[in-house]
């Protein structure tokens, strides 16, 4: 298997500890987001100090940081899910934050995921765009190969969220852009479903997308996959411990069967850590439950069964 193929994704605060868990259960990629309206609070005021945590201990565990960019801050935009594209003062500031990124990280991070679930109302206001999202691609590919040729570039991976766009027909108005393909080296999915049948559906559907768009060079990562292990009964993404780690292992056994038939170069789970009542609002209904360790750190039956494919 190829040395960066595992990943989770940070959910909350990461811990100076989680590091030495994360590589001796043998993480390889840590996906991790890099919020613009918290890093630059106001015009070339930049706080690093969160993500140069992230970064260096990622990458002082021999962990692959996997950061996602997004949110805009108020002083382009009062909104933060509204992606900076409203002028070209807008667009210079984006250009000009990622160039700082590139600057300070480049030499570490060698991939780069422009934005999140763009095909999601709750990230992409006032509605979901493919050509709108097709440009930011533009201007971050611009500027991040600007700093470093070889870095690769992911979209922000689409999932099957209610109020947005189905993630294929995402997909499909994006390819619609002419030259896009030249802007991105790898589609992202979220291909979340209770069961294995839609997982492995979402994934045959990106493929449809990109072999339509005979895109032939480009591969697929899994930046966010997972259940839960507890949350609202009611729920069908909450499988309980014993499921939690049953769906894991179909679902890892399913990737890992057909990965060179599918082109996929990776998966992340959602996510390492549970998060507790006092995190804030969720993200979604299933996510507080949907870690591998607890929000003490304490390991699930999940993480074992993590472990047994990263280090098999």
């Amino acid at each position: 298997m190829p040395s960066d193929f595992y990943g989770v994704v940070a959910q909350g605060a990461v811990l100076p500890g989680d590091y030495g868990l994360m590589a001796e259960g043998g993480v390889e990629v840590l996906r991790f987001p890099i919020e613009w309206a918290q890093v630059e609070q106001s015009p070339g005021a930049y706080d690093w100090s969160a993500i140069d945590a992230i970064v260096g201990g990622a990458a002082a565990n021999g962990i692959e940081p996997l950061p996602f960019v997004w949110s805009t801050p108020a002083w382009v935009n009062p909104q933060k899910s509204r992606p900076p594209l409203g002028n070209a003062g807008e667009k210079r500031a984006w250009e000009g934050f990622l160039a700082a990124l590139a600057i300070r990280y480049g030499s570490v991070v060698d991939r780069w995921q422009i934005w999140n679930e763009a095909n999601f109302k709750q990230y992409w206001k006032p509605a979901p765009a493919p050509r709108d999202y097709a440009e930011l691609l533009r201007l971050s590919s611009k500027t991040l190969r600007g700093a470093d040729p070889g870095a690769e570039i992911l979209i922000g991976g689409v999932a099957p969220v209610k109020r947005g766009m189905l993630p294929w027909k995402f997909l499909e108005g994006l390819y619609r852009v002419k030259g896009v393909e030249r802007w991105f080296d790898t589609v992202a999915v979220h291909p979340y479903s209770p069961e294995l049948f839609g997982v492995e559906f979402q994934i045959r559907q990106a493929l449809d997308e990109i072999d339509a768009a005979g895109d032939r060079g480009a591969r697929i990562r899994i930046t966010e996959l997972g259940w839960a292990s507890d949350g609202p009964a009611a729920d069908p993404m909450n499988k309980g411990l014993a499921g939690q780690a049953k769906m894991l292992e179909k679902a890892y056994r399913l990737i890992k069967r057909h990965r060179r038939e599918w082109r996929i170069e990776g998966i992340d789970w959602h996510s390492f850590q549970d998060v507790g009542p006092d995190a804030g609002a969720p993200v979604c209904s299933f996510c507080p439950g949907s870690g591998l360790v607890t929000a003490a750190r304490e390991p699930k039956p999940a993480w074992d069964a993590f472990r047994g494919f990263a280090r098999p």
